[in-house]
Protein backbone atom coordinates (compact mmCIF):
# COMPACT_ATOMS: atom_id res chain seq x y z
CA UNK A 1 0.00 0.00 0.00
CA UNK A 2 0.98 3.72 -0.77
CA UNK A 3 -0.04 6.82 0.38
CA UNK A 4 0.22 10.27 -0.54
CA UNK A 5 0.83 12.79 1.83
CA UNK A 6 -2.06 14.71 1.58
CA UNK A 7 -3.65 11.28 2.31
CA UNK A 8 -1.27 10.75 5.50
CA UNK A 9 -2.28 14.15 6.62
CA UNK A 10 -5.71 13.42 6.49
CA UNK A 11 -5.55 9.91 8.52
CA UNK A 12 -3.34 11.70 10.76
CA UNK A 13 -5.99 14.95 11.30
CA UNK A 14 -8.61 11.36 11.60
CA UNK A 15 -6.27 10.33 14.71
CA UNK A 16 -6.07 13.32 16.13
CA UNK A 17 -9.24 14.36 16.43
CA UNK A 18 -11.58 11.08 16.94
CA UNK A 19 -12.30 10.18 20.34
CA UNK A 20 -13.05 6.70 19.73
CA UNK A 21 -11.02 5.47 16.68
CA UNK A 22 -11.99 3.08 13.95
CA UNK A 23 -10.22 -0.15 13.05
CA UNK A 24 -9.60 1.20 9.78
CA UNK A 25 -7.80 3.91 10.65
CA UNK A 26 -5.82 1.71 12.83
CA UNK A 27 -5.13 -0.47 9.94
CA UNK A 28 -4.07 2.16 7.71
CA UNK A 29 -1.99 3.44 10.66
CA UNK A 30 -0.32 0.29 11.16
CA UNK A 31 -0.12 0.30 7.15
CA UNK A 32 1.99 3.56 7.24
CA UNK A 33 4.09 2.99 9.82
CA UNK A 34 5.14 -0.80 8.23
CA UNK A 35 6.44 1.59 5.24
CA UNK A 36 8.99 2.95 7.48
CA UNK A 37 10.78 -0.04 7.96
CA UNK A 38 12.62 -0.02 4.61
CA UNK A 39 13.75 3.63 4.65
CA UNK A 40 14.91 3.14 7.90
CA UNK A 41 17.04 -0.02 7.02
CA UNK A 42 18.88 1.68 4.15
CA UNK A 43 19.74 4.16 6.38
CA UNK A 44 21.02 1.79 8.96
CA UNK A 45 23.07 0.13 6.53
CA UNK A 46 24.53 3.12 4.87
CA UNK A 47 25.89 4.22 8.32
CA UNK A 48 27.29 0.52 8.78
CA UNK A 49 28.65 0.03 6.07
CA UNK A 50 30.33 3.70 4.75
CA UNK A 51 31.04 5.35 8.53
CA UNK A 52 31.82 1.81 10.36
CA UNK A 53 28.97 2.83 13.08
CA UNK A 54 26.25 0.48 14.58
CA UNK A 55 22.90 1.78 15.47
CA UNK A 56 20.34 0.34 16.97
CA UNK A 57 16.97 0.70 15.50
CA UNK A 58 13.00 1.23 16.22
CA UNK A 59 9.64 1.80 15.00
CA UNK A 60 7.13 4.30 17.24
CA UNK A 61 4.46 1.98 18.27
CA UNK A 62 1.13 2.85 17.01
CA UNK A 63 -0.41 4.04 20.10
CA UNK A 64 2.65 6.98 20.53
CA UNK A 65 2.03 7.95 17.22
CA UNK A 66 -1.44 8.70 18.46
CA UNK A 67 -0.15 10.24 21.45
CA UNK A 68 2.40 12.96 19.75
CA UNK A 69 -0.26 13.90 17.68
CA UNK A 70 -2.78 14.65 19.67
CA UNK A 71 -0.11 16.08 22.27
CA UNK A 72 1.98 18.35 19.63
CA UNK A 73 -0.60 19.60 16.82
CA UNK A 74 1.85 18.59 14.32
CA UNK A 75 0.60 16.78 10.23
CA UNK A 76 1.38 13.13 10.86
CA UNK A 77 3.75 13.23 7.16
CA UNK A 78 5.89 16.06 8.74
CA UNK A 79 6.61 13.41 12.14
CA UNK A 80 9.95 12.72 12.25
CA UNK A 81 10.39 10.00 14.50
CA UNK A 82 8.21 7.37 12.97
CA UNK A 83 11.36 5.57 12.37
CA UNK A 84 14.55 6.08 14.67
CA UNK A 85 17.76 4.89 15.06
CA UNK A 86 20.47 5.38 17.85
CA UNK A 87 23.93 5.95 17.93
CA UNK A 88 26.05 5.68 21.34
CA UNK A 89 29.28 6.36 21.66
CA UNK A 90 32.45 7.09 23.91
CA UNK A 91 32.91 10.43 23.11
CA UNK A 92 33.05 13.77 23.88
CA UNK A 93 31.27 17.08 22.20
CA UNK A 94 34.11 17.53 19.53
CA UNK A 95 33.81 13.69 18.56
CA UNK A 96 30.03 13.76 18.49
CA UNK A 97 30.05 17.18 16.40
CA UNK A 98 32.35 14.80 13.83
CA UNK A 99 29.84 11.85 14.30
CA UNK A 100 27.08 14.57 12.87
CA UNK A 101 29.18 15.78 10.11
CA UNK A 102 30.21 12.45 8.95
CA UNK A 103 26.52 11.53 8.78
CA UNK A 104 25.39 14.68 6.93
CA UNK A 105 28.01 13.96 4.39
CA UNK A 106 25.61 10.69 3.62
CA UNK A 107 21.96 12.51 3.27
CA UNK A 108 22.12 15.73 1.42
CA UNK A 109 19.41 17.73 2.62
CA UNK A 110 19.51 16.17 6.11
CA UNK A 111 17.96 18.73 9.13
CA UNK A 112 20.19 18.65 12.75
CA UNK A 113 18.54 19.52 16.00
CA UNK A 114 20.68 20.16 18.76
CA UNK A 115 19.29 19.68 22.02
CA UNK A 116 22.38 20.17 23.47
CA UNK A 117 22.32 24.12 23.61
CA UNK A 118 18.70 23.76 23.70
CA UNK A 119 17.31 21.06 25.92
CA UNK A 120 13.87 19.65 26.11
CA UNK A 121 13.39 19.03 29.25
CA UNK A 122 16.51 17.92 30.68
CA UNK A 123 17.29 15.70 27.35
CA UNK A 124 20.38 16.06 25.25
CA UNK A 125 21.85 14.95 22.32
CA UNK A 126 22.04 15.57 18.43
CA UNK A 127 19.83 14.52 16.16
CA UNK A 128 19.83 14.43 12.45
CA UNK A 129 17.06 13.69 9.83
CA UNK A 130 17.21 12.81 6.75
CA UNK A 131 14.45 12.05 4.07
CA UNK A 132 14.87 8.48 2.32
CA UNK A 133 12.58 7.31 -0.55
CA UNK A 134 9.73 10.24 1.08
CA UNK A 135 10.13 9.07 4.56
CA UNK A 136 11.98 11.07 7.26
CA UNK A 137 14.19 8.91 9.62
CA UNK A 138 15.49 10.21 13.13
CA UNK A 139 18.68 9.19 13.87
CA UNK A 140 19.97 10.66 18.06
CA UNK A 141 23.49 10.88 18.46
CA UNK A 142 24.23 10.46 21.88
CA UNK A 143 27.37 10.70 24.18
CA UNK A 144 27.34 7.89 26.51
CA UNK A 145 26.58 10.13 29.23
CA UNK A 146 23.70 11.77 27.24
CA UNK A 147 22.16 8.31 26.72
CA UNK A 148 22.93 7.14 30.64
CA UNK A 149 20.69 10.04 31.37
CA UNK A 150 18.17 9.40 28.57
CA UNK A 151 18.09 5.55 29.81
CA UNK A 152 17.19 6.93 33.51
CA UNK A 153 14.63 9.34 32.41
CA UNK A 154 12.94 6.59 30.39
CA UNK A 155 13.02 4.38 33.74
CA UNK A 156 11.68 7.23 35.52
CA UNK A 157 9.00 7.69 32.80
CA UNK A 158 7.90 3.77 33.14
CA UNK A 159 7.30 4.43 37.11
CA UNK A 160 6.09 8.06 37.48
CA UNK A 161 4.22 8.79 34.26
CA UNK A 162 5.21 9.34 30.73
CA UNK A 163 4.37 12.82 30.67
CA UNK A 164 7.69 14.10 32.95
CA UNK A 165 9.39 13.08 29.52
CA UNK A 166 7.14 16.71 28.05
CA UNK A 167 7.77 18.85 31.08
CA UNK A 168 4.85 17.19 33.31
CA UNK A 169 5.57 16.52 37.13
CA UNK A 170 3.33 14.08 38.66
CA UNK A 171 2.71 14.59 42.53
CA UNK A 172 5.24 13.38 44.90
CA UNK A 173 8.05 12.81 42.23
CA UNK A 174 9.12 16.42 42.19
CA UNK A 175 11.99 16.58 43.92
CA UNK A 176 13.44 13.25 41.89
CA UNK A 177 12.79 15.18 38.25
CA UNK A 178 14.40 18.25 39.95
CA UNK A 179 17.51 16.67 40.73
CA UNK A 180 17.13 14.47 37.18
CA UNK A 181 17.59 18.02 35.63
CA UNK A 182 19.96 19.66 37.39
CA UNK A 183 21.91 16.53 36.71
CA UNK A 184 21.46 17.15 33.41
CA UNK A 185 22.38 20.69 33.72
CA UNK A 186 25.38 20.03 35.19
CA UNK A 187 26.65 17.37 32.54
CA UNK A 188 26.43 19.33 29.96
CA UNK A 189 27.98 21.97 31.52
CA UNK A 190 31.10 19.41 32.39
CA UNK A 191 31.18 17.88 28.82
CA UNK A 192 31.32 22.04 27.07
CA UNK A 193 34.14 22.68 29.44
CA UNK A 194 35.48 19.51 28.28
CA UNK A 195 35.59 20.52 24.87
CA UNK A 196 36.71 24.16 25.32
CA UNK A 197 40.16 22.56 27.19
CA UNK A 198 40.62 20.24 24.05
CA UNK A 199 40.55 22.57 21.80
CA UNK A 200 42.53 25.03 23.65
CA UNK A 201 44.98 22.37 24.70
CA UNK A 202 45.26 21.71 20.29
CA UNK A 203 46.11 25.33 19.31
CA UNK A 204 49.57 25.22 22.21
CA UNK A 205 53.08 25.12 20.64
CA UNK A 206 55.66 22.14 20.67
CA UNK A 207 54.96 20.86 24.66
CA UNK A 208 58.80 21.93 25.56
CA UNK A 209 57.73 25.80 24.86
CA UNK A 210 54.61 25.44 26.89
CA UNK A 211 54.86 22.62 29.16
CA UNK A 212 53.72 24.60 32.46
CA UNK A 213 50.29 25.64 30.31
CA UNK A 214 50.09 22.48 29.26
CA UNK A 215 50.53 20.82 32.49
CA UNK A 216 47.63 22.99 33.93
CA UNK A 217 45.32 22.00 31.06
CA UNK A 218 45.64 18.34 31.91
CA UNK A 219 44.75 18.96 35.67
CA UNK A 220 42.10 20.81 34.82
CA UNK A 221 40.76 18.23 32.29
CA UNK A 222 41.65 15.50 34.88
CA UNK A 223 39.61 17.44 37.36
CA UNK A 224 36.59 17.83 35.04
CA UNK A 225 36.91 13.74 33.95
CA UNK A 226 36.72 13.53 37.68
CA UNK A 227 33.37 15.84 37.86
CA UNK A 228 31.95 14.06 34.64
CA UNK A 229 32.59 10.53 36.45
CA UNK A 230 30.74 11.63 39.69
CA UNK A 231 27.95 12.86 37.60
CA UNK A 232 27.64 9.47 35.74
CA UNK A 233 27.51 8.20 39.64
CA UNK A 234 24.84 10.63 40.32
CA UNK A 235 23.01 9.43 36.79
CA UNK A 236 23.33 5.57 37.91
CA UNK A 237 22.38 6.75 41.71
CA UNK A 238 18.84 8.73 40.11
CA UNK A 239 17.95 5.05 38.90
CA UNK A 240 18.36 3.59 42.25
CA UNK A 241 16.31 6.54 43.68
CA UNK A 242 13.89 5.50 41.27
CA UNK A 243 13.26 2.29 41.85
CA UNK A 244 13.75 3.13 45.42
CA UNK A 245 10.54 5.80 45.06
CA UNK A 246 8.41 3.12 43.37
CA UNK A 247 9.07 0.44 46.20
CA UNK A 248 7.72 3.15 49.17
CA UNK A 249 4.87 4.50 46.76
CA UNK A 250 3.75 0.51 46.39
CA UNK A 251 4.33 0.10 50.28
CA UNK A 252 2.29 2.96 51.12
CA UNK A 253 -0.22 1.87 48.58
CA UNK A 254 -0.33 -1.72 50.09
CA UNK A 255 -0.87 -0.47 53.30
CA UNK A 256 -3.87 1.93 52.61
CA UNK A 257 -5.84 -0.95 51.07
Amino acid sequence: MSFTKSQVNKLGEKLRHGTAIDGESLERLQDLRVLYDAPMARVQVSLRDRLGVDATSRLKTVNTIIEKLRREKMRLAEMQDIAGLRIVEEMGIGAQNEMVERIISLFAGARVVDRRRHPRHGYRAVHVIPEVDGFLVEIQVRTRLQDSWAQAMERLADQAGREIRYGGVPAGWESVIRRALSISEKFGQIEEQIESIRVEGSRLPSPRRVARGQRELQLLHARLHARQKSLEASVSELSDTVRDKLKKLLEETDSAT
